[in-house]
């Protein structure tokens, strides 16, 4: 449906994740270009999915995915080069 346009949000990731060295920023930006291609750019509404996408996979495990969370935010600073 989205063809080429769906590769991008890997490739921000990616290379972002490789320039900056932070992982979760670099994630995070991958998943609202994703939400800005579903819908049809529209940063508000992009916005909106992005938080549906992550309230929808916080469920069941919730302290579980909050616990891996705050550890990799925490060890991503520490080993920062």
């Amino acid at each position: 449906m989205y063809g080429i346009w769906s590769i991008l949000p890997p490739i921000l990731a990616i290379v972002l994740a490789i320039w900056s060295k932070r992982l979760l920023v670099s994630l995070a930006a991958g998943a609202y270009m994703a939400a800005l291609l579903v819908n049809h750019g529209n940063p508000f509404l992009g916005v909106s999915q992005l938080l549906t996408w992550i309230q929808e996979n916080m469920g069941g495990g919730f302290q579980w995915n909050i616990n891996l969370i705050i550890y990799i935010f925490r060890y991503d600073d520490c080993f920062r080069i």
